[in-house]
């Protein structure tokens, strides 16, 4: 009762204090009678995001890591957090609109999760990463530092959305992945298994699976697909292009309707399009052209 009290004291004035209390108990030994979790405290200074009005959650029992008093971040209204399973809102993060925060999810530090954001499972959204559209962030995934998750995107399993990532459109990221530093994921692509997007990688529209890497400036557009034990890095632009194995796709290579495999090695200025004739391994560089099962090579 003592910590109950402190909570309360600690945001009003000394003539405010007294009634309050009594205000605030009453509103508490309510809603331990209803057998709810937490309270939103009405009654404390609340502030406007986006034009609306945010408020405490205070628990009303231990539940997870979470002890009875204890004051978390901050809501619109009882439904962006539930009253079931072990789902908290920590520090000063906030949900408001129609984000629901459920299950045994965690929003913590600085995170925000707005508009239709859907946050379940064993999933974390912490630090300043922001949550909102659509979006969906469940089972024990992870978007951490500044990182963004937004439109329709769905993160899940164990992936993770990490510094200042973003996610978008109609994408999804599972298994084990990342999205790391500035990369981009969007359009109806899909990041799983062990692979990583990461520097300023951009995926839109297109497919890495399995142990594969996109990083550096590399894009991929138009269903293009990156899997086993690929890379795709530099400056490397794929369109409708697939690369597996171990293959290496880098320097400024513009690969178009076409696949790559094994162990070959593309780089350099290299430009290649439909039905352009390309080996299993080795390593192509300097200026290459593969057009049409001919190939023009200057060095």
């Amino acid at each position: 009762m003592i910590r109950l009290l402190r909570n309360i004291m600690a945001v009003l004035t000394y003539q405010e204090q007294l009634p309050r209390i009594s205000e605030y108990i009453e509103m508490f030994a309510k809603a331990e009678q209803e057998g709810k979790k937490y309270i939103l405290c009405k009654i404390e200074p609340s502030f406007l995001v986006d034009g609306r009005y945010v408020y405490r959650v205070h628990a009303c029992k231990d539940f997870g890591n979470v002890k009875k008093y204890d004051v978390g971040g901050f809501v619109e209204s009882e439904k962006n957090l539930s009253q079931e399973g072990d789902c908290w809102i920590y520090d000063n993060a906030i949900a408001y609109g129609d984000a629901v925060i459920r299950d045994d999810a965690k929003l913590m530090g600085n995170a925000r999760a707005f508009g239709k954001a859907d946050i379940f499972g064993h999933a974390v959204v912490r630090d300043h990463a922001n949550v909102y559209g659509s979006a969906t962030v469940g089972q024990s995934a992870c978007v951490c530092d500044h990182a963004k998750v937004y439109d329709r995107a769905d993160i899940g399993e164990s992936a993770a959305i990490i510094e200042y990532a973003k996610v978008y459109g109609k994408s999804s990221v599972s298994g084990n992945a990342r999205v790391c530093d500035h990369a981009k994921v969007c359009g109806r692509s899909y990041v799983a298994g062990n692979a990583m997007v990461f520097e300023y990688a951009f995926v839109n529209e297109s497919f890495v699976n399995g142990n594969s890497l996109v990083y550096g400036h590399a894009r991929l557009y138009g269903r293009s697909s990156v899997c086993e034990f690929a890379r795709v890095y530099g400056f490397a632009l794929l369109c409708c292009f697939n690369a597996k194995g171990s293959a290496y796709l880098h320097g400024f290579s513009i690969l178009y309707r076409n696949k790559a495999s094994d162990t070959v090695d593309i780089g350099g200025v290299t430009i290649v399009t439909r039905n352009g004739t390309l080996p299993t391994e080795g390593k192509i560089k300097g200026f290459n052209i593969f057009l049409k099962n001919n190939k023009k090579d200057n060095k």
